[in-house]
């Protein structure tokens, strides 16, 4: 892949053509990364590298075991010096900068993906804590693109076993069929995930090991059909037929969804096109052109880039937010000044470093390894070392600090166990009982409803779900990140939450939703094979709502509806995440754009009305009375920002919204 250039010992698998085909990959990624539109699906290029790489790695040990030449330890050993060094390299200085500029829960994120990333398990961390490569949630993490990095060593540890192996379990099988097979084999799995599976498939090794295998197809095509391919209009007709499939899929939009797709299977076998064609003529058109000395050097310069540009990319996202051309300009000329640095006095020298396998994985592995575990374990035991960011954001963190401990346990009731025994808050010790429920702005209200409990004597138990319209009755189909199927952990827990209500007999239930998001597009079915549409899924939705209410009132509870907070300003978290960068005091001026005000549109409020007129004891809560007195939507609260991210609250704004509306309007609970 990436790190796949020959050294002096292996020189003689090197290719001019291969290293422009670098060149090309690494282009197609950076201009991707940088926000351009140019390349909308530009990521592909992480793909033709790992052909690059089967055809590489599987040439390198094929042919030794041919020469009786191969030794495994000396394999790893020297996989370990042309990877890991820049790798740590890289690790040291992304780590100076984000202790710079990282606020202290994404600091300690860092360092949680630092671990894994040491532990060369990114790809398993990054599949589980980001919905989808390149959505917004991603764009701020230093670490994502060391992933493919995982996944490298993954192909690593894995095909030169299996083929040791097969030469004592199966010796009269040859190397060649061998890889067919399991290429075959590889590319059924990787459909078959895809399409039962393909939440975090982007990340998984089982779904991109055909990639590595069809570059080691290429190895044992190109032998056996070697310079037996005489006929140059067939070779540029089929590489421009390949460079053009390749470029036309990055020019493409929505390849994205569910990739690895078929996408990325005409990108692996355009890639192994050129190479082959590389190989059988060099005369060719487009391998004169990999071949030129611009993109040679580009192409060897390419791991180093690929390492460099992403976290400079992803501080700049953090800090400014959203790119701008000039910034871009600045970042590429940060990213080719280190990958300088880098290619000529770390990746070059210590590629021919002479130290055994054992105090190679040492140095290179555990060490870092280790250090990175105890690292993160220090960070996040300190909360992220908010004093990092100066005197003013060190108090502020505090303070809020505070009220998240009050809210300890708010997590965990969102998306964790859901114990109810352990999601309680209010008067724990009083008789009278209230259950909170809804998808995650039901949770963020958890301070707010703390607030109302205590002053009313009431003890509440609260359970959310994310994004989970939680009415009793209904799926939501083809929704967030659950693409072509049901959401059923939304659909189980609020069948849980509703058994709840007719066996406990609450004194209220809360549901606290984003209403609105639900209304909008034909996402709510009542069973499988429904007709959708958003004029079904409103009406489906109101069915639904009604039937939660009649639940509730005859359970002998008072049902109360939690509307929603006005948005964050667009740019406000970015804004905000400067000045505390900066070590600017707060200053009102420079972020807090007055709100847009409610989201909820005029058919959730003729649904309000509705359900008000149909259920006279119904309560309806609006939290913008408390954000937004006198029609003025507020985004801080001494000096302090309320919201966590673009549709949430913090923990020490719920609990001020819940003091000022109990001072402002009482308490509803009495």
């Amino acid at each position: 892949m990436l790190a796949s250039s020959q050294d002096k010992m292996s020189s003689k698998y090197y290719r001019r053509d291969i290293d422009g085909l670098r060149a090309i990959a690494i282009l197609l990624v950076v201009i991707f990364h940088s926000g351009s539109l140019l390349f909308p699906s530009g990521f592909i290029g992480v793909d033709i590298f790992f052909v690059i790489s089967g055809y590489l790695i599987t040439n390198i040990i094929t042919s030794q075991q041919h020469e009786n030449t191969f030794k495994l330890s000396e394999f790893y050993r020297r996989r370990l010096w042309r990877i890991q060094p820049v790798l740590i390299f890289m690790w040291v200085v992304t780590c100076v900068l984000i202790s710079l500029t990282y606020l202290p829960i994404d600091y300690i994120n860092y360092f949680h993906s630092q671990k894994y990333s040491s532990l060369l398990l990114a790809n398993q961390y990054f599949g589980k804590s980001s919905a989808e490569y390149a959505s917004p949630d991603t764009t701020v993490m230093p670490l994502l693109h060391t992933w493919s990095l995982a996944i490298e060593w993954q192909w690593y540890l894995i095909l030169p076993l299996a083929l040791l192996a097969l030469k004592k379990v199966a010796p009269r099988l040859k190397p060649s069929n061998a890889i067919y097979i399991f290429f075959a084999i590889s590319l059924i799995t990787s459909i078959t995930v895809m399409s039962f599976k393909p939440l975090g498939g982007y990340y998984f090794l089982t779904t991109r090991i055909y990639e590595f295998l069809a570059g080691g197809c290429v190895i044992f095509l190109e032998r056996r059909v070697e310079r037996k391919v005489n006929n140059k209009i067939l070779s540029n007709t089929l590489a421009l037929l390949a460079i053009s499939i390749i470029l036309y899929t990055a020019l493409s939009q929505g390849v994205l969804m569910d990739y690895p797709n078929q996408y990325a299977l005409l990108v692996t076998l355009s890639s192994g096109t050129l190479i082959f064609i590389g190989a059988a003529d060099k005369e060719t058109i487009l391998t004169k052109f990999f071949s030129s000395a611009p993109m040679t050097y580009l192409g060897k310069l390419s791991y180093s880039i690929y390492l460099w540009h992403w976290p400079i990319f992803a501080i700049n996202n953090y800090i400014y937010g959203e790119m701008s051309a000039i910034r871009v300009l600045i970042c590429l000329l940060i990213t080719l000044f280190l990958s300088f640095i880098s290619y000529y006095f770390i990746e070059t020298p210590l590629r021919k470093a002479k130290i055994s396998l054992i105090k190679s994985l040492l140095i290179l592995v555990l060490l870092p390894a280790l250090l990175a575990t105890v690292m993160y374990k220090a960070v996040d035991k300190n909360q992220g070392y908010s004093f990092r960011l100066g005197h003013n954001y060190d108090a502020s963190f505090r303070l809020q600090t505070v009220y998240s401990q009050k809210a300890l346990h708010r997590n965990d009731c969102l998306d964790g166990k859901q114990d109810p025994t352990e999601c309680e808050f209010g008067d724990l010790k009083a008789t009278r009982t209230a259950l909170l429920i809804g998808d995650s702005n039901s949770n963020h209200f958890w301070g707010f409803w703390d607030v109302m409990g205590i002053n009313a004597h009431v003890k509440f138990t609260a359970l959310s779900t994310p994004s989970c319209l939680s009415l009793p009755g209904i799926y939501q189909f083809d929704w967030w990140i659950y693409k072509n199927q049901n959401y059923e952990k939304c659909h189980r827990n609020t069948q849980r939450y509703y058994e709840l209500i007719k066996s406990r007999h609450y004194d209220y239930v809360v549901i606290g939703e984003i209403w609105e998001q639900y209304a909008q597009g034909p996402w709510l079915i009542n069973s499988d094979n429904d007709p959708r549409s958003e004029a079904l899924s409103q009406s489906r939705m109101e069915e639904a709502l009604r039937k939660a209410l009649d639940i509730i009132t005859a359970s002998g509870a008072r049902p109360i509806l939690m509307r929603t907070i006005a948005p964050m300003p667009k740019g406000y978290m970015a804004c905000r995440t400067k000045e505390v960068v900066l070590h600017h005091p707060y200053n009102k001026e420079a972020c807090d754009a007055t709100p847009t005000g409610s989201t909820e549109n005029e058919w959730i409020m003729s649904l309000f009305k509705k359900m008000k007129d149909s259920y006279p004891t119904l309560l309806l809560i609006d939290p913008k009375n408390a954000q937004c007195p006198e029609g003025v939507c507020i985004t801080q609260l001494d000096g302090i920002g309320i919201y966590r991210d673009v549709g949430h609250i913090t923990d020490y704004a719920s609990y001020k919204f819940g003091d000022r509306y109990l001072r402002w309007y009482g308490n509803p609970l009495k």
